[in-house]
């Protein structure tokens, strides 16, 4: 990992989100097996997606909205302080705002504000209406104004709506006339007039290239500024409440916000964030941050940032930092960073960093204290996590494609990696350095296991031009292949050991379950009747039973000894089962899909369903980590023998 640029490396898109509670990361992180008395989100590891940022009143804090939460970051330190979680709500990541005191952060996505108490992370009121996603607070801190995002069904005319604070009334609405959403939302410093612009749908509708200014008393329109050749994308007043600045396709205007005259056009779009002086706007756009003068329009700074678009500022109440967040939608990278940077050396201080991509692997080390996860296509690294610090430690290099599989060695020294690439490779864990490359197949890896004596790593891949599937036993020392298991008749997508290393559980894409024994690498058993490619495979802690999991959308309970099945449990048959997991000291079996499910192992009855996609179970049993949106992880305690309990016993 960087330290010198220390980035926010995180996907972006849509998320499910909602609000529930705040947390302290490390702190929960820490908790103890012994500690975790019911279920509970722990914390995250990375942070997803991320949107607007904002420093508070008095530049100690910066809030950062992300598909894990809402990031409370120490902006003299870079220290996580606190996650706004929020889960359950189906939205886009949330457009915040702190009250003018800094004591509130609010939060609009999904037609509802939320707003919390900074300090604490309580969820102190709660408003609703519209579509509203954007937010900003009265100049007074009295009043919370939200304004209609998209509405997800065609046009319709965008409102503002403002409620009183205290007890969450809705006091004004405002209809825009703008055709669809708010693109821009801001109150003049006096807090008598709201300034908006819109976007039109789709390509129906002419562009909207107006900024309207707003009696927020009265509702009645005061300026209706024709400030674009095609789209009006947003708008932002001045501290000093004497200008207004606006961007489109033509780039910035500033407007006098009394007259409602044109002053200037300064430089390209986006310069819409104002210093605290209101002598400079910062804007960012094509892999850069400009800073110009007000005033005259010169550039007074170019900060490279690698970002090509979707680039958020804010300034430092000293004026001395800015604070970015931004995607980079290049030909191989679909990555969200979040930097602050001193403009006197146009260097970044202190930033976060996550997995770039969706995550398609994860296994913890075997004493619980650390977590491995893999990338996917985009972001093709291993990266090991400190579960109690909940920061990354180790960052591993080197694959070409998505990371398909992981797997710790007994004394969780080293770790193996599969990929898309073709390879398998072996990891020094502690050091971060690459030990040794087993093989390069002609075709994908998707499945890596680690024998529970270490000597053994065994591989699934597609060997190539042919269909057939073959497991690769590798001695874990020398690198070298020991022997090769054949049966299957298509690519091998996933292996596990059994808990004393006799046999060996392979799933394929010919909707075979394998059991091979590994001392004589005989076939003892084809459990057949998935009637789809096999995707997962988990034994059971004592060793008795079989878990497969298959885009026919179900899991399978096979008995070991037998091969006959036990359970058929249903999960979806509109999504593949990647994942699947025994609790290590409860009979309760885990699924991943489209969500995560747990049954009783014994009766096969459905316990629990959460949020998430690929999983893994400590060792221990009472962490559960899941895969969360766009190369984020949920941690979740799980409380040991009733971990899936709904009933509290």
């Amino acid at each position: 990992m960087q330290k010198s640029s220390a980035i926010i490396r995180i996907g972006v898109g849509l998320v499910a989100c909602a609000l529930l509670w705040g947390m302290h990361p490390s702190a929960l992180l820490r908790a103890d097996c012994h500690d975790v008395m019911g279920w509970e989100t722990l914390g995250f590891l990375g942070y997803g997606g991320l949107g607007r940022v904002a420093y508070n009143p008095d530049g100690s804090r910066v809030a950062i909205p992300s598909h894990a939460g809402i990031v409370l970051w120490d902006a003299e330190t870079g220290a996580v302080l606190r996650v706004l979680a929020m889960q359950d709500r189906p939205s886009s990541l949330p457009f915040i705002a702190w009250s003018p005191d800094g004591q509130y952060l609010s939060a609009g996505t999904g037609g509802v504000v939320g707003i919390w108490d900074a300090q604490s992370g309580t969820l102190v009121r709660e408003v609703s209406g519209g579509t509203v996603s954007q937010v900003a607070w009265s100049p007074d801190g009295a009043r919370v104004a939200g304004g209609d995002g998209p509405p997800g069904d065609g046009p319709s005319e965008s409102k503002i709506r403002i409620w009183d604070v205290r007890t969450g009334d809705l006091v004004q609405t405002i209809a825009t006339g703008h055709s669809y959403f708010l693109t821009g939302m801001a109150w003049s410093p006096d807090g008598v007039h709201m300034a908006t612009t819109g976007a039109r749908f789709g390509t129906i509708g002419p562009w909207d290239r107006t900024v309207k200014v707003w009696h927020v008393d009265t509702g009645s329109p005061r300026h209706h500024l024709i400030a674009d050749t095609f789209q009006a994308s947003g708008v932002t007043w001045s501290p000093d409440g004497t200008r207004l600045a606006s961007s489109g396709s033509d780039g910035t205007k500033i407007w006098d916000a009394d007259a409602g005259t044109l002053i200037r056009t300064v430089g390209e779009s986006g310069l819409l964030t104002w210093s605290r002086d209101s002598t400079r706007l910062a804007g960012g756009n094509v892999a850069q941050i400009r800073v110009v003068e007000a005033a005259t329009g010169a550039v007074l700074r170019t900060i490279p940032t690698d970002h090509q678009t979707g680039l958020f500022l804010d300034w430092s109440p000293d004026g001395a930092r800015i604070v970015s967040a931004g995607t980079n939608y290049s030909a191989d990278w679909d990555d969200a960073r979040a930097r602050i940077w001193d403009l006197d050396t146009g260097r970044p201080l202190h930033g976060l960093s996550g997995h770039q991509d969706m995550l398609l692997s994860l296994a913890w080390s075997p004493d619980g204290r650390h977590l491995a996860s893999g990338g996917g296509f985009y972001d093709r690294t291993v990266r090991i996590w400190d579960r109690a610090a909940g920061v990354t430690v180790r960052t591993l290099n080197g694959h070409t494609h998505g990371v398909s599989a992981l797997a710790w060695s007994p004394d969780g020294g080293r770790l193996v990696s599969a990929s898309w690439d073709g390879s398998v490779r072996v990891w020094d864990a502690a050091a971060g350095e690459a030990l040794q490359t087993l093989v390069r197949y002609a075709g994908d890896v998707y499945a890596a296991a680690w024998s529970p004596d270490g000597a053994t790593i065994a591989t699934g891949a597609a060997d190539g031009p042919t269909p057939e599937g073959h497991v690769h036993l590798w001695d874990s020392d020398s690198g070298e292949l020991s022997s090769t298991l054949v049966g299957h008749a298509d690519k091998v997508n996933a292996l596990a050991y059994s808990p004393d290393g006799s046999m060996l559980a392979s799933g394929s894409s010919d909707q075979m379950v394998h059991l091979y024994d590994t001392a004589t690498g005989d076939l003892r058993q084809v459990l057949a009747g998935h009637t789809a490619p096999v995707y997962a495979v988990a034994w059971s802690p004592d060793g008795l039973r079989v878990a497969s999991g298959s885009r026919d959308g179900t899991v399978r309970v096979w008995d070991a000894l037998t091969g006959t099945t036990i359970h058929i449990l249903q999960v979806d048959t509109n999504y593949i089962v990647w994942s699947v997991a025994w609790s290590p000291d409860s009979p309760v079996i885990a699924a991943s899909a489209n969500d995560i499910r747990f049954w009783d192992a014994d009766s096969g009855a459905l316990l629990r369903t959460i949020p998430g996609g690929r999983l893994a179970w400590s060792r221990q049993g009472c962490y559960l980590a899941t895969a969360a949106y766009r190369g984020s992880i949920r941690l979740w305690g799980t409380p040991p023998t009733a971990s899936a309990r709904t009933d509290g016993r």
